[in-house]
Protein backbone atom coordinates (compact mmCIF):
# COMPACT_ATOMS: atom_id res chain seq x y z
CA UNK A 1 0.00 0.00 0.00
CA UNK A 2 1.47 3.31 -1.12
CA UNK A 3 -0.96 5.46 0.83
CA UNK A 4 0.29 5.84 4.43
CA UNK A 5 -2.35 8.44 5.23
CA UNK A 6 -5.06 5.99 4.21
CA UNK A 7 -3.52 3.33 6.45
CA UNK A 8 -3.58 5.73 9.40
CA UNK A 9 -7.26 6.51 8.72
CA UNK A 10 -8.03 2.80 8.57
CA UNK A 11 -6.30 2.10 11.88
CA UNK A 12 -8.05 5.07 13.49
CA UNK A 13 -11.47 3.76 12.43
CA UNK A 14 -10.72 0.29 13.81
CA UNK A 15 -9.42 1.69 17.13
CA UNK A 16 -12.46 3.96 17.58
CA UNK A 17 -14.80 1.05 16.82
CA UNK A 18 -13.03 -1.14 19.35
CA UNK A 19 -13.07 1.49 22.08
CA UNK A 20 -16.75 2.18 21.54
CA UNK A 21 -17.69 -1.50 21.67
CA UNK A 22 -15.50 -2.12 24.74
CA UNK A 23 -17.13 0.82 26.53
CA UNK A 24 -20.60 -0.52 25.83
CA UNK A 25 -19.74 -4.02 27.08
CA UNK A 26 -18.05 -2.64 30.18
CA UNK A 27 -21.07 -0.53 31.10
CA UNK A 28 -23.37 -3.52 30.85
CA UNK A 29 -21.03 -5.83 32.76
CA UNK A 30 -20.75 -3.35 35.66
CA UNK A 31 -24.43 -2.47 35.77
CA UNK A 32 -25.93 -2.98 39.29
CA UNK A 33 -29.28 -3.86 37.79
CA UNK A 34 -28.87 -7.61 37.27
CA UNK A 35 -32.47 -8.09 36.32
CA UNK A 36 -32.09 -5.67 33.40
CA UNK A 37 -28.70 -7.15 32.54
CA UNK A 38 -30.16 -10.64 32.33
CA UNK A 39 -32.85 -9.45 29.95
CA UNK A 40 -31.88 -10.45 26.37
CA UNK A 41 -33.16 -7.15 25.06
CA UNK A 42 -30.44 -5.43 27.04
CA UNK A 43 -27.90 -6.82 24.57
CA UNK A 44 -29.75 -5.72 21.45
CA UNK A 45 -28.01 -2.32 21.15
CA UNK A 46 -24.61 -3.94 21.64
CA UNK A 47 -25.41 -6.60 19.03
CA UNK A 48 -26.42 -3.93 16.55
CA UNK A 49 -23.33 -1.90 17.38
CA UNK A 50 -21.15 -4.98 16.93
CA UNK A 51 -22.55 -5.40 13.43
CA UNK A 52 -21.89 -1.74 12.69
CA UNK A 53 -18.33 -2.09 13.99
CA UNK A 54 -17.68 -5.11 11.78
CA UNK A 55 -19.11 -3.40 8.71
CA UNK A 56 -17.24 -0.19 9.46
CA UNK A 57 -13.91 -1.95 9.85
CA UNK A 58 -14.42 -4.02 6.71
CA UNK A 59 -15.38 -1.17 4.38
CA UNK A 60 -11.96 0.57 4.30
CA UNK A 61 -10.20 -2.78 3.89
CA UNK A 62 -12.36 -3.71 0.90
CA UNK A 63 -11.85 -0.23 -0.52
CA UNK A 64 -8.07 -0.46 -0.27
CA UNK A 65 -7.99 -3.94 -1.80
CA UNK A 66 -10.25 -2.89 -4.67
CA UNK A 67 -8.14 0.18 -5.37
CA UNK A 68 -5.00 -1.91 -5.86
CA UNK A 69 -1.49 -0.64 -6.46
CA UNK A 70 -0.84 2.39 -8.69
CA UNK A 71 -0.63 1.36 -12.33
CA UNK A 72 1.87 2.15 -15.07
CA UNK A 73 -0.34 3.21 -17.99
CA UNK A 74 0.67 3.92 -21.60
CA UNK A 75 -1.81 5.93 -23.64
CA UNK A 76 -1.47 7.13 -27.24
CA UNK A 77 -3.45 10.27 -28.07
CA UNK A 78 -4.02 10.94 -31.77
CA UNK A 79 -4.78 14.52 -32.74
CA UNK A 80 -6.65 15.56 -35.90
CA UNK A 81 -8.83 18.45 -36.94
CA UNK A 82 -10.66 19.00 -34.61
CA UNK A 83 -10.62 16.25 -32.02
CA UNK A 84 -8.48 14.00 -29.88
CA UNK A 85 -8.71 10.24 -29.86
CA UNK A 86 -9.44 9.13 -27.19
CA UNK A 87 -11.55 12.12 -26.12
CA UNK A 88 -11.70 10.87 -22.50
CA UNK A 89 -8.98 9.17 -20.46
CA UNK A 90 -9.84 7.54 -17.13
CA UNK A 91 -7.16 6.73 -14.55
CA UNK A 92 -6.89 6.21 -10.81
CA UNK A 93 -5.26 8.62 -8.44
CA UNK A 94 -1.60 7.70 -8.08
CA UNK A 95 -1.26 6.08 -11.51
CA UNK A 96 1.86 6.80 -13.56
CA UNK A 97 0.70 7.99 -16.96
CA UNK A 98 2.79 7.84 -20.15
CA UNK A 99 1.26 9.97 -22.89
CA UNK A 100 2.38 9.54 -26.50
CA UNK A 101 1.05 12.24 -28.81
CA UNK A 102 0.67 11.86 -32.58
CA UNK A 103 -0.73 14.20 -35.24
CA UNK A 104 -2.66 12.74 -38.14
CA UNK A 105 -2.80 15.91 -40.24
CA UNK A 106 -1.40 19.32 -39.19
CA UNK A 107 0.55 20.85 -36.31
CA UNK A 108 -1.44 20.62 -33.09
CA UNK A 109 -0.94 21.61 -29.50
CA UNK A 110 -1.68 19.79 -26.25
CA UNK A 111 -2.18 21.65 -22.97
CA UNK A 112 -3.23 19.64 -19.90
CA UNK A 113 -4.91 21.73 -17.22
CA UNK A 114 -3.82 21.16 -13.64
CA UNK A 115 -0.56 19.43 -14.54
CA UNK A 116 1.44 22.29 -16.08
CA UNK A 117 2.11 20.49 -19.36
CA UNK A 118 2.13 22.03 -22.82
CA UNK A 119 3.23 20.28 -26.01
CA UNK A 120 3.47 20.69 -29.75
CA UNK A 121 2.57 17.70 -31.90
CA UNK A 122 4.14 17.66 -35.32
CA UNK A 123 2.84 15.43 -38.08
CA UNK A 124 5.03 12.54 -39.19
CA UNK A 125 7.30 12.91 -36.13
CA UNK A 126 7.74 10.55 -33.21
CA UNK A 127 9.09 13.41 -31.05
CA UNK A 128 7.02 16.14 -29.41
CA UNK A 129 8.09 19.49 -28.02
CA UNK A 130 7.26 19.81 -24.32
CA UNK A 131 7.34 22.76 -21.93
CA UNK A 132 6.09 23.63 -18.46
CA UNK A 133 4.54 27.14 -18.57
CA UNK A 134 4.62 27.86 -14.84
CA UNK A 135 8.35 27.14 -14.68
CA UNK A 136 9.14 29.38 -17.63
CA UNK A 137 11.49 26.80 -19.10
CA UNK A 138 12.11 26.34 -22.81
CA UNK A 139 11.01 23.58 -25.11
CA UNK A 140 12.50 20.12 -24.96
CA UNK A 141 12.00 17.26 -27.38
CA UNK A 142 10.57 14.12 -25.84
CA UNK A 143 9.05 10.86 -27.00
CA UNK A 144 6.33 10.98 -24.38
CA UNK A 145 4.92 12.98 -21.49
CA UNK A 146 5.15 11.27 -18.10
CA UNK A 147 2.98 12.48 -15.23
CA UNK A 148 1.75 11.10 -11.92
CA UNK A 149 -2.01 11.45 -11.58
CA UNK A 150 -1.67 12.90 -8.10
CA UNK A 151 -4.72 15.15 -8.27
CA UNK A 152 -8.21 13.73 -8.33
CA UNK A 153 -10.81 15.37 -10.52
CA UNK A 154 -11.55 16.25 -14.13
CA UNK A 155 -8.87 18.00 -16.18
CA UNK A 156 -9.37 19.23 -19.71
CA UNK A 157 -6.73 19.00 -22.37
CA UNK A 158 -7.02 21.27 -25.37
CA UNK A 159 -5.20 22.25 -28.50
CA UNK A 160 -2.80 25.08 -27.70
CA UNK A 161 -1.81 25.76 -31.30
CA UNK A 162 -4.20 27.24 -33.85
CA UNK A 163 -4.99 24.43 -36.25
CA UNK A 164 -7.99 25.71 -38.16
CA UNK A 165 -11.42 27.29 -38.00
CA UNK A 166 -12.81 25.02 -35.27
CA UNK A 167 -9.61 25.05 -33.22
CA UNK A 168 -11.31 26.42 -30.03
CA UNK A 169 -13.52 23.31 -29.87
CA UNK A 170 -10.69 20.79 -29.96
CA UNK A 171 -10.46 19.37 -26.44
CA UNK A 172 -10.56 16.22 -24.34
CA UNK A 173 -10.81 15.23 -20.69
CA UNK A 174 -8.60 13.41 -18.20
CA UNK A 175 -10.63 11.92 -15.35
CA UNK A 176 -8.66 10.96 -12.27
CA UNK A 177 -10.80 8.85 -9.97
CA UNK A 178 -10.42 9.77 -6.31
CA UNK A 179 -9.10 7.66 -3.45
CA UNK A 180 -11.99 5.35 -2.49
CA UNK A 181 -10.74 5.20 1.10
CA UNK A 182 -11.97 8.77 1.60
CA UNK A 183 -15.54 7.77 0.79
CA UNK A 184 -15.21 4.67 2.95
CA UNK A 185 -14.10 6.90 5.81
CA UNK A 186 -17.17 9.10 5.43
CA UNK A 187 -19.43 6.03 5.41
CA UNK A 188 -17.61 4.64 8.46
CA UNK A 189 -18.11 7.90 10.35
CA UNK A 190 -21.83 7.86 9.58
CA UNK A 191 -22.09 4.21 10.65
CA UNK A 192 -20.29 4.92 13.93
CA UNK A 193 -22.58 7.85 14.66
CA UNK A 194 -25.68 5.73 13.98
CA UNK A 195 -24.37 2.92 16.16
CA UNK A 196 -23.68 5.33 19.02
CA UNK A 197 -27.22 6.74 18.80
CA UNK A 198 -28.67 3.21 18.85
CA UNK A 199 -26.60 2.35 21.92
CA UNK A 200 -27.69 5.43 23.84
CA UNK A 201 -31.35 4.94 22.92
CA UNK A 202 -31.19 1.30 24.01
CA UNK A 203 -29.60 2.15 27.36
CA UNK A 204 -32.20 4.83 28.07
CA UNK A 205 -35.05 2.48 27.18
CA UNK A 206 -33.70 -0.32 29.38
CA UNK A 207 -33.04 2.11 32.21
CA UNK A 208 -36.63 3.32 32.08
CA UNK A 209 -37.97 -0.24 32.01
CA UNK A 210 -35.90 -1.30 35.02
CA UNK A 211 -36.97 1.72 37.06
CA UNK A 212 -40.62 0.83 36.46
CA UNK A 213 -40.14 -2.86 37.48
CA UNK A 214 -41.55 -3.51 40.99
CA UNK A 215 -39.29 -5.01 43.67
CA UNK A 216 -40.07 -8.73 43.59
CA UNK A 217 -38.50 -9.29 47.03
CA UNK A 218 -40.84 -6.90 48.78
CA UNK A 219 -44.07 -8.24 50.25
CA UNK A 220 -47.20 -6.93 51.92
CA UNK A 221 -46.40 -6.68 55.63
CA UNK A 222 -49.61 -4.99 56.57
CA UNK A 223 -51.72 -6.82 59.11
Amino acid sequence: MDNPLGLIELLAVVVVCGVLLFTALNRIANSPDRLARSDGRRWLPVTLLGGVVTLTAAMPVVSVLSAGEPRDLHVTIRARQYAYDPPVIRVRQGDLLHLRLKSQDVLHGFYLEGYDVNAEIRPASRLIRVSHPSKGDGWSEEEEIVIVAAKAGKFHYRCSHTCGFLHPFMSGELIVEPNHLYHAGLSASAALFLGFIILIAGNKRNGTSSSETPNRDSGDISA
